[in-house]
């Protein structure tokens, strides 16, 4: 009515910013819309000179609350007229969705940024203007677009990436001065990291068999170049010589030991074979299928370790096939480093925060039940190719948020509906390589960094977008992404014992087109925790009643919902996870809705404020009357 349309939760007024663009001396008439969610500007230029997007925006932003200004601007020589002769916005043409969407770097920095987020999201390119979560990143992804980035001169860490979430802001704070961390090779001892305490309570039958594996396609690769290849990665990453006995860590001396054939054994025998105390920790096996297996303890092991490695691993190898010298970049700070640091990091001020997180008990079929490890199953559940899509590119854009945010709000809403509590406690996993330190970075650091801690969510019971708002804000609560939690806690003391890990994307863009491209497992995942058989398992117990993963695997998310049949019927978990999967479609239904949208207070930090945006918001109080 009246020109004026609801967006995002704001009242805006279409002829108002009309009438700012017609204001600009280059603008002769314009008109605004809104289509598919965002503001499109149709302009008629003064004179034939071309109509400079940033420009205009730029030149708007003086005048506009951000909200207001609008993403595209779409240059036309006439504006379709009502018989009474009004602009007739209807009849405006329909932007294309690249051009609606897309205007192309300006200098080095954001060349650089935006080569690297398409990389790394696996999209055919990026504009300075995109959304780094809203095209599907995470915390995980920011990982790697550091260190791409750093790798090409341009200095920034995972935090810049959060605050700064935009190629066009994230370039103005760019050039951070990489850490200068030891190249040599790390030897010595070091304590063990909380995770690491934890991982030797549960008590297992045999601590050497738990390792995560990947399989390559080695089919036609120069045997040479892999040896070398292989080489250079045991050189460059310490952790892969990492040793421990239970109480304390040690990086022993290299040994000799890369590339080896199978001579027999089966990929079991490989797996079995790794050795904490007297090593290797590591092996990188040829099997005689013409597949390369890489396997190694979870010690010294994470998902975004598997990233480093294998992007090493391809990286040393094309190097070698080439006739090049093999270079791997600098170092980041090593493991060592990090695990000695980390027994500083401890914050006496979050003891009170974590205390306060209440205690979660969860509905079991049987009460009898022992929740052992040769007990445990697995509920299988997906989303759609599409379905998918939307959850990691139109989703997280109607409330700016992030993946998880989205994730954790539909088994938020799964949870409370299971158990009849407003509010429930999940055990969360991250990656862990928070920023504690300005003169640590473990950006390309091969090591278990895995934090876990726990977080009470409170969806309330509310339509779709206010759960995930809440849920959103509760997250962005928690201090320190959590990584403190282990610092003032024994983990084996967590208040729930539901665990829930997005593993993000294992399929790298681009991968199964050349040498070294990982194998698809039967189940779509790259890798996964090993243990042994069922008949030697025995009555280990489990540590969580309910483990919840997801991944991303050739454009399908999946979660897995592994339980103990002791504990629960299989019944029970598929219904819970297909509820699950209803709550998480709703969201999406929600999200891609027209009415969706609407920003909380953890959309603007002031800690996020470029100069470039400090500058824009006095120049817009200048121009106020005068002051």
């Amino acid at each position: 009515m009246d020109d004026q349309v609801k967006l995002r939760g704001f009242r805006v007024e279409l002829g108002e910013i009309e009438a700012v663009l017609t204001r600009h001396p280059g603008i002769r008439d314009a008109a605004v819309t809104v289509h598919e969610n965002r503001l499109i500007a149709y302009v008629i230029p003064a004179d034939s000179e071309a109509v400079n997007n940033a420009a205009l925006r730029e030149a708007l932003a003086l005048s506009l609350p951000e909200h207001m200004v609008p993403a595209t601007y779409l240059v036309m020589e006439s504006f379709p007229r009502t018989p009474s002769g009004k602009t007739d916005r209807r009849a405006l043409p329909a932007p294309e969705a690249e051009h609606a969407e897309y205007e192309s770097p300006r200098d080095r920095a954001e060349h650089i940024l935006a080569e690297v987020w398409a990389e790394v999201l696996g999209v055919e390119r990026v504009g300075v203007h995109d959304n780094f979560f809203e095209l599907g990143g995470d915390s995980i992804l920011s990982i790697q677009v550091v260190a791409r980035a750093r790798t090409r001169g341009v200095g920034i860490t995972p935090k810049l990436v959060f605050d700064h979430p935009s190629v066009a802001d994230l370039a103005t704070v760019a050039g951070v001065e990489a850490v200068r961390a030891e190249q040599g090779i790390v030897t010595g001892e070091a304590p063990l990291t909380p995770i690491q305490t934890w991982f030797y309570g549960l008590d297992l039958p045999d601590c050497d068999h738990y390792n995560q594996s990947v399989l390559l396609d080695a089919v036609g690769v120069d045997r040479d170049a892999l040896v070398a290849a292989v080489d250079a990665v045991l050189v460059q990453h310490d952790a892969l010589r990492l040793r421990s006995d239970g109480t304390r860590l040690w990086f022993a001396e290299p040994e000799g030991q890369g590339l080896e054939d199978a001579g027999g054994r089966t990929l079991d025998d490989v797996q079995a074979s790794l050795d904490l105390v007297e090593g290797p920790i590591v092996r990188f096996v040829l099997q005689p299928d013409d597949r390369l297996l890489v396997t190694a303890h979870h010690m010294a092991v994470d998902g975004v370790s598997w990233r480093i490695l294998l992007e090493d691993l391809a990286a040393a190898y094309d190097a070698a096939a080439d006739g090049r010298e093999i270079d791997l970049g600098l170092k980041t700070t090593s493991f060592k480093q990090w695990a000695t640091r980390l027994r500083d990091a401890a914050d006496e001020n979050e003891i009170a925060y974590w205390n306060a997180v209440p205690v979660t008990e969860f509905p079991v079929d049987h009460t009898a039940g022992g929740n052992t490890l040769a007990s445990a199953d697995t509920v299988t559940v997906s989303l759609t190719a599409e379905e998918t899509r939307a959850v990691l590119n139109d989703v997280p854009a109607a409330y700016r948020t992030q993946i998880n945010d989205v994730l954790l709000t539909a088994l938020a809403q799964t949870l409370a509906g299971w158990t009849g509590q407003d509010t429930v406690t999940v055990a969360l996993e991250g990656h862990g390589r928070e920023e504690l330190f300005d003169d640590i970075d473990v950006s390309r650091t091969v090591g278990w960094f895995t934090s876990l801690f726990p977080v009470a969510l409170e969806p309330g019971r509310t339509d779709p977008g206010e759960a995930l708002k809440r849920i959103k804000e509760q997250l962005r609560g928690i201090p320190r992404r959590g990584v403190g939690y282990g610092l003032v806690h024994d983990l084996a003391d967590l208040p729930t014992r539901i665990s829930f890990n997005y593993l993000g994307r294992l399929d790298a863009p681009g991968g199964g087109e050349r040498p070294l491209s990982p194998v698809m497992t039967d189940d779509g995942v790259l890798f996964g925790s090993q243990a042994r058989s069922v008949e030697e398992l025995g009555e280990t117990r489990r540590f969580h009643v309910l483990e919840i993963n997801g991944v991303v695997s050739e454009g399908v998310i999946t979660f897995r919902w592994t339980y103990s049949r002791d504990l629960h019927e299989e019944a029970s978990i598929s219904k819970l996870s297909g509820l699950f999967l209803n709550n998480l479609r709703a969201l999406i239904a929600h999200c891609t809705s027209p009415e969706a949208g609407g920003y909380t207070s953890s959309d603007f930090p002031m800690a996020s404020l470029s100069t470039k945006k400090l500058n824009r918001v006095a120049r817009r109080f200048r121009a106020q009357e005068g002051k």
